[in-house]
């Protein structure tokens, strides 16, 4: 549960970055970015 909060803190932080920086646009490929990392992690660990 600590990793989920820690992991949602930092999301939101980094969003909140993005947003303040070039709007939408910055949102869109932050969130792209961390799927697509995700998506790294899952096929490295399998």
């Amino acid at each position: 549960m600590t990793g989920m909060f820690l992991g949602g803190a930092a999301g939101s932080a980094g969003a909140t970055l993005a947003w303040t920086s070039s709007g939408w646009i910055a949102v869109s490929l932050f969130g792209g970015a961390l799927a697509l990392a995700a998506l790294v992690a899952r096929l490295i660990r399998r």
